[in-house]
């Protein structure tokens, strides 16, 4: 950051500031020199719940300089996923925004916690707020070092993720992790330009784009929530920013690629400096990664493919090879070639065995740098085959040239619109229901969300079908969750569920025989 402390490091779209990377790094050192006074140091975990604003760095890069695990939760969560979020990470610290004070400490009374909350924005009596932390010495400012891990393999930061099934982990990604991630984008990308992404610092994308961005000097626009047209305002070189600090790389996840696949150009709107579209979160299909490029002529599109236990991409294109360049153009279905540091496999589904090029299968993968520490708090070894090799669960395959393709999905996590909605929630919330004997939900594809989470219903023994009102027990469980958990395909009654050969339940027959309206009574 000292490196490059005259160069643009933020601008906010919101407010249309800029601020230095000096600017940022003096703000983030003051901030850790407050937290450090107060009695805080490597041992402790902090979080953040933080909207885009001018603010919103700079409590994550103090509690790294101070060594701190760090976490985040995003400001779209409701009370219980919070509640859940701080009783699973046990945070000493918590910075929110203002508007969002009201959930954070309902859901600390929920889970009979009491930490530290510093607000950013608005002043609220009997509470620190940021501006308090932003004020040091100059003398204080120029002493003051980063604390030096032992270990690069000490936790760096948590992330929550629904791994492959079930309620939401939190994962441990090492100082190692991360950097590796960093550094070796900044060497494949080779790109200084002015960045755009939607994602928060719960998501392991924006911990890396801000890594990136310090260690490339990239300017990066911290933008409002998406928006079809503030997005296209953000690109026209005649509005919003001057010409120097125009958009010229979007990171954007797969409903937003839909969005403005969907949406029409506004009229004398100008897009040109947008160079790259980088879609991640989950794959596209062909078809929307052409669409993407009709609408941006200009501008090239990849897919990038990762996993928060991977810290981020596991293959991506190396665009500074003009190799991988001609391959991403000439395959826009394909998520890239493997990283640098990681072994792959593809295996048979059923007997483990290794497939070749265009065999689909499960992709597994392992690492010496990438791969996560574990879980929080809880065993991980079900993410790891009986040979430590990560399961992805995600089926895939190669061809000739060592592009992957990802085909389906084994896990049972659902993905709407890039959230993770874990299945087990929801399938415990419809047991609760009086006339469900078991129950099973899964993602159904969606042209434009990605999946709709879709309940599978056993009613009980002596319950007439004809009789069930199945909007009814839709609403049952969306009552109880946040709209992103919502049972959108609706509620299906089945006589029974297919099992695979483990006993478990075959999700993806169910699936293809909801596709086929093999079913027996169904309602949207």
């Amino acid at each position: 950051m000292h490196r490059h402390r005259n160069r643009i490091a933020q601008i906010i779209e919101k407010t249309e500031e800029k601020q230095t990377f000096e600017e940022l790094l003096n703000m983030s050192i003051c901030t850790a020199l407050k937290l450090k006074d107060r009695g805080l140091d490597q041992n402790d975990i902090a979080c953040v719940c933080l909207s885009n604003g001018k603010y919103t760095s700079v409590p994550y890069l103090a509690g790294l300089f101070l060594g701190f695990t760090m976490s985040a939760i995003d400001v779209t969560f409701n009370v219980k996923d919070i509640a859940f979020f701080l009783k699973l990470a046990k945070p000493s610290i918590i910075f929110v925004d203002t508007e969002k004070l009201a959930d954070i400490e309902e859901a600390l009374l929920e889970v009979g916690k009491s930490i530290k909350i510093i607000v950013v924005g608005d002043s609220i009596e009997g509470l620190e707020n940021i501006q308090d932390y932003l004020v040091s010495s100059i003398d204080e400012s120029r002493k003051f070092t980063p604390y030096q891990v032992k270990s690069m393999r000490e936790n760096c930061a948590i992330f929550f993720s629904s791994g492959t099934s079930g309620y939401p982990k939190a994962i441990c990604l090492s100082h190692f992790n991360l950097l590796y991630q960093i550094v070796y984008a900044s060497v494949t990308c080779n790109l200084n330009d002015v960045l755009l992404s939607y994602t928060s610092f719960y998501w392991i994308s924006g911990v890396i784009l801000l890594g990136y961005c310090i260690l490339t000097g990239s300017p990066r626009i911290l933008p409002m929530p998406f928006d079809v047209s503030r997005f296209y305002k953000l690109l026209d070189k005649h509005k919003v920013i001057e010409v120097h600090f125009q958009v010229q790389i979007a990171f954007l996840g797969p409903h937003e690629c839909i969005a403005l696949i969907k949406s029409n150009k506004p009229e004398k709107i100008v897009t040109s400096s947008l160079k790259w579209i980088v879609a991640g979160g989950a794959a596209l299909k062909e078809d929307a990664v052409s669409s993407l490029k009709c609408s941006f002529q200009s501008c090239n599109v990849i897919q990038s493919y990762g996993q928060t236990e991977t810290a981020g991409p596991m293959f991506r294109w190396d665009i500074t090879k003009p190799e991988d360049f001609e391959l991403c153009i000439a395959k826009p279905a394909s998520i890239g070639r493997p990283c640098g540091g990681i072994w792959y496999k593809v295996t048979d589904e059923n007997t483990g065995s290794i497939l070749g090029p265009y065999k689909t299968g499960e992709i597994c993968i392992k690492s010496d740098t990438l791969i996560m520490n574990g879980y929080y708090r809880r065993d991980a070894s079900e993410c790891f085959d009986s040979n430590g090799w990560l399961k992805t669960g995600d089926l895939g395959y190669y061809d000739e040239y060592h592009c992957f393709y990802i085909m389906d999905r084994i896990k049972e996590l659902i993905k709407y619109k890039g959230w993770h909605v874990p299945p087990l929630i929801l399938e415990n919330l419809l047991l609760k229901h009086p006339v469900v004997a078991n129950a099973v939900v899964i993602g159904i594809p969606h042209p434009e969300d990605g999946e709709h989470p879709t309940g599978f219903i056993i009613l009980e023994h002596g319950v007439d079908p004809a009789s069930v009102n199945l909007q009814d027990i839709s609403e049952f469980v969306n009552r109880q969750v946040d709209e992103k958990k919502h049972l959108r395909g609706g509620v299906v009654i089945v006589e029974s569920f297919p099992l695979t050969v483990t006993g478990k339940v075959n999700r993806r027959i169910l699936r293809d025989s909801l596709l086929r309206m093999n079913v027996i009574q169904k309602t949207k």
